[in-house]
């Protein structure tokens, strides 16, 4: 849009706003209506997990909005968005023309407010927020690059357009069908029909509990049970029925049995069309009062699904191959961590630290932005299981297939006496194969590092170390699965519940499972295409899909490149003035016996690390523990109230400035600023804090170790 272009704002105002008037009064709601979805446009994001589980899908909600809207006119980005709620827009606005009631309203009026306004409405984007997803509204002089705040998320599961936001009890079939009917005549770029698909119970609940763990407090609680809702008085089954035949041609909606038809298929991605369309229609709450529990106002949610977020690492999350404990962050929650930060990037040449790397969580989720990172951790093998996952995510199809045959091989290998009570030798006669030999190899280590059968401890000496750095990934495969089984299994295997051996073949089963959904997927990015950055778009079931390109992994892997950025080093050794952004997750004594002394010296130096790691102006986002649904302690020295007090006067003594940028947040505001909480159902509460920090006096920048 050219200049001329931007100074019509005014008018589009006025014209807004007289048509919103009805017998000399104003509707706030009809210029909503006028102002979003008919001059601006409307996406609705719907989040992998609800608000059950976490705030922080909001915050980076929010954040994405702001690194990827441009001005229509310029093509630059927008850095001051102001969000409000649908309440408080029509609240302000209404407000506004009260102001101006002496003048009747008239002509000029609405012209001198379209004027007066301009610089405020432009740059407000409306938040219509549920439990488990969200409608974003923008005005017209903003685009949103909806397809990356997609693929770059990581609790949005997919977005697009949205046509119908309505509570329940108020909707009506003709409404329904007019926001089809414009829909459909606004896009004729679509290839008819169109799929429009109820996401209900009876169709889909039966045949997706293999999922059940990541629909659970998410999708599940958005589906519709298709046979007991209405829409007025007549029946949703009746109004797909009526809907059927209006549109015929236009929209297919699918048979009862299509989510199975659709499994069978998705075994063989040649089946796949090359592209797909779907309207879905879905229910969600709003918030209560309490931002953990929705509340009793329902409202069906109508939207069309251009992308879908399949980013191969959320197959995974907290259980990628190369694993030594349960306490990680998962992909999801690091990403999100990540995004948080991105509206204060200065450059994308960005570094990002992480002084607790584990097994690369971070390192991973970073390839996205192609952001350098840094990493220490005293783990002896943490090089080693980082390149592992690394490498792992580079595999091609054919390599991970005969990854699956390995495992599944060494399930049928059946330890007998080698696991109980002393681990002494291997009762068993069986040809030796490279499958066998790697398997007994990681059960001598995994004996030898998880002596104790009555322990869930391990212990890792720099002997073990070196074997265990001199095998490959065939081999080391093995001996992580063994300390997934025992860090997981520990307790029901103490009440001899299970035996090791099942439990054993349960953990190398799933790991099974999730590898050849990552095989399929893998497929169908073949047919994909590449974006620039880091993205592919590629062919999905119900649309397209976006996510991270596999060539990412591939080429840090060629290059041999990690060893300059991850460490085997204490925390308290990082490298100052090294980074713009910290995202870590700090030991906090849960599920170890660590000497309380020992960690709370650590929080106490590692908060003065942290924050002379970062240069001139930077940000920290750091993962404790809130609270523990299990009976075990948590120290009182790593939960947010301390940490938050220590970094305050750790930032004092370093002459930094800890500060927040004002910009706004819809209702209900506060609850959705920083300390974010992200909860595991069986285990604890996360605090996330986010602090941003700058020196009114920048120190000279070091060398990097």
């Amino acid at each position: 849009m050219s200049e001329a272009g931007e100074a019509s704002l005014p008018d589009r105002i006025r014209t807004c706003l007289v048509t919103s008037i009805t017998d000399g009064m104003f509707a706030p709601r009809h210029f909503f209506q006028n102002w979003f979805r008919g001059n601006g446009s409307a996406y609705f994001f719907l989040f992998q997990k609800n608000l059950s589980v976490t705030n922080i899908q909001v915050a980076e909600l929010l954040a994405l909005l702001r690194s990827y809207t441009t001005r229509t006119d310029t093509g630059r980005a927008v850095r001051d968005l102001q969000f409000l709620s649908v309440q408080e827009f029509n609240s302000s606005v209404q407000s506004i023309v009260e102001s101006y009631v002496s003048s009747h309203l008239a002509g000029d009026t609405l012209k001198h407010i379209g004027s007066l306004y301009t610089d405020l409405l432009r740059n407000i984007v409306v938040i219509d927020l549920y439990f488990g997803s969200c409608a974003v509204f923008m005005p017209h002089n903003l685009s949103l690059d909806h397809r990356s705040v997609c693929a770059f998320s990581g609790f949005i599961h997919s977005c697009g357009p949205s046509l119908l936001n309505r509570n329940i009890s108020k909707a009506t079939k003709g409404e329904f069908f007019e926001k089809l009917e414009a829909f459909l005549q606004s896009r004729s770029d679509l290839q008819a029909p169109v799929q429009f698909i109820v996401y209900a119970h009876e169709d889909y609940t039966p045949h997706d509990r293999r999922l059940s763990s990541e629909l659970r407090r998410g999708l599940d609680e958005v589906k519709v049970f298709l046979d007991k809702y209405y829409v007025g008085n007549e029946s949703l089954v009746s109004v797909l029925k009526d809907l059927r035949k209006q549109f015929a041609g236009r929209l297919d909606v699918p048979e009862h049995d299509h989510y199975k038809k659709l499994l069978e298929d998705a075994e063989t991605v040649n089946n796949m069309p090359g592209s797909i369309s779907t309207i879905w229609l879905l229910v969600d709450r709003r918030p209560g009062p309490e931002l953990r529990n929705p509340s009793d106002r329902q409202y069906f949610l109508c939207y069309f699904q251009e992308f879908r977020n399949e980013n191969s690492l959320l197959i995974f999350d907290e259980n990628k191959p190369a694993w030594i404990d349960h306490t990680t962050l998962p992909h999801s929650l690091t990403a999100a961590m990540i995004n948080v930060t991105r509206p204060w990037w200065s450059s994308p040449e960005v570094t990002i630290g992480d002084l607790f790397a584990g097994t690369g969580t971070t390192l991973l989720e970073c390839l996205k932005h192609g952001a350098h990172i840094f990493g220490t951790d005293t783990c002896p093998i943490v090089q080693t299981m980082v390149m592992d996952n690394l490498s792992f995510f580079s595999m091609e199809p054919q390599d991970l297939e005969n990854l699956c045959l390995a495992l599944e091989e060494a399930e049928s290998i059946h330890p007998a006496e080698r696991l109980k009570e002393g681990m002494k030798t291997f009762d068993i006669q069986r040809k030796k194969t490279s499958t066998t030999e790697a398997y007994f190899w990681a059960l001598d280590i995994f004996q030898q590092i998880c002596p104790d059968p009555h322990s869930s401890d391990i212990v890792l000496t720099a002997e073990h170390a070196e074997a265990i750095n001199a095998k490959g990934f065939d081999q080391r495969i093995f001996l992580y699965l063994a300390l997934r089984t025992h860090r997981r299994n520990f307790a029901s295997l103490e009440r001899e519940e299970s035996d090791w051996y099942g439990a054993y073949k349960k953990q190398s089963a799933d790991l099974r499972e999730q590898i050849r959904r990552l095989i399929r997927l893998r497929q169908r990015q073949a047919r994909g295409r590449e974006l620039p950055g880091k993205v592919i778009v590629f062919p999905g079931w119900y649309s397209e899909s976006c996510g991270l390109e596999p060539s990412a992994f591939r080429a840090l892997v060629s290059e041999k490149s990690l060893g300059i950025c991850v460490f085997e080093k204490d925390a308290r050794k990082f490298p100052p003035n090294s980074c713009d952004v910290i995202v870590t997750d700090p030991p906090y004594g849960f599920n170890t016996r660590t000497n309380p002394e020992e960690l709370g010296e650590l929080y106490r130096d590692v908060i003065g690390v942290m924050l002379r790691a970062l240069k001139g102006e930077g940000q920290i986002m750091i993962a404790l523990p809130d609270w523990s649904y299990t009976g075990r302690q948590v120290p009182h020295f790593v939960t947010k109230q301390i940490v938050t007090h220590q970094l305050l006067a750790a930032a004092e003594r370093e002459g930094l400035e800890v500060f927040q940028e004002a910009y706004s947040v819809p209702y209900p505001g506060q609850s959705l600023r920083a300390p974010y909480y992200w909860e595991s159902e069986r285990a604890l509460r996360r605090a996330i804090l986010h602090f941003r920090v700058r020196n009114p006096k920048p120190r000279q920048a070091l060398p990097t170790i």
